[in-house]
C-alpha cells in the first residue's frame, strides 16, 4: 500500500481528556511511527476589540495566547510528550486557522476529538462540519469515547457503475482505493477486523420492477438486477484479494458487505450492526467545486452515525481556504 501518513497535524482543547482519549491519540500516532504537532486555536472575540483598546487588546490577546499554551502543554507533557514533536497556540478560528497551518506545513492527516454537542443527537458540531467540508487532507474525527485500539474498521467504497466521463471514473477509482489504503494503514493487529462494504444501487431498479417498461418481463428485469449484483461481487473479490496480496504480513482479517439499496440508509444501519469503531468514506461528491459542498449522500450519513470518521476528500478538491 502507498499511503503515507508521516506528518500529522493534532488538534487539542484547553480541557480534561480522558486516559482512554490519551490512549487512543497514542496507539495511532505511535503504531504508524510518527509523531505530531499539536495545534490549540484561541477563539477571537468581536466583544473585546469593541471594548478594549487597541493597546489593551494586545495584552488580552497574549495574555489568552500565553494562558492556552500552559494547559496544552501540560496536556502533552503528562500524557502525549512521546508522540508530540511541537505545540502551536494560534488565534482565530478554529477550523480557518487549522487548514491553513495543513497548507503551510503539508500535513498528511488532521486528527480531533468529535466535538460532540449537547443539543443534538450528531456527534459533529460546527467547527467539525466546517472542516469535513474544507479539510484538504484526510481528517480523522475521533468520537469522544472511541474504542482505544478501533477494533472495527469499516472502508466505505462505492462500486457502482455510472455514467462518468473518464476522467471522473479515474478519479472515483482513486478515491476508493486510497479510502481502502487508509482503513488499512490503520489495522496493526489480526485482532482488528477491516470491513469493506459497498451500496449497491442497481440503476432505475424501482421503475422497472414496478412495470415501468411494460414491454419488459419480470425475468429479465430480475436478471438484470442479478447481473448488477454479480458485477459488484466480481469487483469487490478482486479488490479483497488485491488487499490480500499486498499485506501478507498483517494477516488482515477481512469481512465485505455488499448491500443492495440506498447508502443514505444502508450505511447507517452497518455500522450499528457490526457496532463499527471507525468509517473511512469519502465526504465530497464532485471535483471542481469549490470546497464549500460536501456530498449530499455523504453529509446525510454523517448526522446519523454515531462512530469515528476519517474523511478523504478525492483528487482534484480544492478548499477555498487557502495558504
Amino acid at each position: 500500500m502507498s499511503v503515507k501518513i508521516e506528518n500529522v497535524l493534532l488538534y487539542l482543547e484547553p480541557k480534561a481528556y480522558t486516559q482512554e482519549q490519551f490512549q487512543i491519540i497514542s496507539n495511532i500516532l505511535s503504531n504508524n511511527k510518527i509523531k505530531a504537532t499539536v495545534l490549540s486555536v484561541v477563539e477571537s472575540n468581536s466583544s473585546i476589540a469593541s471594548f478594549f483598546s487597541p493597546k489593551e487588546k494586545i495584552i488580552i490577546d497574549k495574555a489568552l495566547l500565553e494562558q492556552r499554551k500552559l494547559i496544552i502543554d501540560s496536556l502533552v507533557e503528562n500524557h502525549l510528550k512521546d508522540v508530540v514533536s511541537e505545540t502551536l497556540i494560534v488565534q482565530g478560528k478554529q477550523f480557518y486557522e487549522s487548514i491553513k497551518l495543513i497548507h503551510s506545513r503539508n500535513i498528511d492527516m488532521f486528527l480531533k476529538f468529535a466535538e460532540d454537542p449537547s443539543w443534538t443527537n450528531r456527534i459533529f458540531g460546527s467547527n467539525d462540519m466546517h472542516l469535513l467540508r474544507k479539510c484538504p487532507c484526510p481528517l480523522l474525527i475521533l468520537k469522544p469515547n472511541a474504542n482505544t485500539d478501533l477494533v472495527r474498521i469499516l472502508a466505505s467504497i462505492d462500486l457502482n457503475n455510472e455514467s462518468f466521463n473518464d476522467d471522473e471514473a479515474r478519479i472515483k477509482s482513486k478515491l476508493n482505493q486510497r479510502i481502502i489504503e487508509f482503513a488499512e494503514k490503520l489495522c496493526h493487529s489480526n485482532k482488528q477486523e477491516l470491513h469493506l462494504s459497498s451500496i449497491v444501487e442497481v440503476f432505475a431498479e424501482e421503475f422497472l420492477s414496478h412495470g415501468g417498461v411494460s414491454s419488459l418481463s419480470e425475468d429479465k428485469v430480475d436478471a438484470y438486477i442479478k447481473k448488477s449484483m454479480e458485477d459488484n461481487h466480481f469487483k469487490m473479490n478482486n479488490i479483497i484479494n488485491k488487499l490480500r496480496e499486498n499485506s501478507k504480513e498483517k494477516e488482515l482479517n477481512i469481512r465485505s458487505h455488499l448491500i443492495k439499496g440506498k447508502a443514505v440508509q444502508e450505511i447507517p444501519k452497518l455500522l450499528d450492526k457490526h457496532n463499527i469503531d471507525l468509517v473511512v468514506m469519502g465526504t465530497v461528491a464532485r471535483t471542481g467545486i469549490p470546497g464549500y459542498l460536501i456530498g449530499n449522500t455523504a453529509e446525510e450519513i454523517l448526522e446519523q452515525i454515531n462512530c469515528s470518521v476519517l474523511a478523504i476528500k478525492p483528487d482534484g478538491f480544492k478548499s477555498p481556504i487557502t495558504k
